[in-house]
This record gives C-alpha cells, structure tokens and sequence, in this order.
C-alpha cells in the first residue's frame, strides 16, 4: 500500500508541474528557428535528444524531420544512413544535402557541427547553450 501511495504522490507532482519544466532544457525558439529555415518543404536533421522535441514544439514539421527517437521503427538501411551521418562516413556529406535544417546538441554534436559548417554552404540561425541550428544555405 506505501508503494502504491508513493506512486500517486510521485505522478501528482509531476502532474502538477508547468509545461515549462518538461522543456527547460529544449528552447522553443531553436524550434521556431528550425521550423522557419525549413519553410513549408524543407527536412530537418536533428540529433536524438532533439527530434521529438522539434516535432512536439513545431507540428508543422511532422514528415519532415529524419527520425525520431524510435530507433526501434527504423528499417537496417534507415539506421545504416544514421550511423554513417553522425559518424561522417560514406556519403555523408551528399546525405546531409537533403536536408535544409540540422538541429544539434550543442555540447555533444561540435565535431559535426564544425564538419556541416566547412562541407556544406550553411550557416547558424539560432544558438543556445544547449542547442544550434543550422541552416543549408544553398
């Protein structure tokens, strides 16, 4: 019986919590920007952290950014360009030119970040101290 009391005071605090707590750490404005540099066709590339929150930030972009967080729903070739994008292997930089947006961990992605930046014509549209957005330029 504690348990389960300790279980429903649990979910009430996190029940009573703003929206606002859930994304302190995904600002909306790197979604605005995401979802403006895409305009109405555009495809986004955000790193895991980052996809859900884009698609849940801006609905708009439902379709359009590459994969969500689940991993488990992607086909071997899906994950296969995955890894070898993140890992900038193969064809990466020809696979990262079908995409318009690259939305990244600030922190974590800079090596990638830094590689975007020199092999495609992009450049910043919004940064964070937890996130950047990228913008392919041509």
């Amino acid at each position: 019986m504690t348990i389960l009391a300790s279980v429903v005071i649990s979910l009430g605090g996190v029940l009573a919590k703003p929206d606002s707590w859930f994304t302190t750490d995904f600002p909306v404005g790197a979604a605005r920007a995401a979802a403006a540099a895409a305009g109405p066709h555009g495809k986004v590339f955000a790193t895991s952290p980052y996809a859900d929150w884009a698609l849940w930030s801006s609905p708009q972009l439902a379709g359009r950014v590459a994969f969500d967080a689940r991993f488990e729903l992607l086909s071997r070739a899906q994950l296969k360009h995955l890894q070898q994008f993140e890992g900038r292997v193969g064809g990466w930089l020809t696979q990262a030119r079908r995409y318009r947006v690259f939305v990244l961990d600030r922190k974590h992605d800079r090596v990638f970040e830094h590689a975007l930046l020199r092999g495609l014509p992009a450049r910043v549209v919004f940064t964070s101290p937890e996130v950047v957005v990228l913008w392919r330029t041509d």
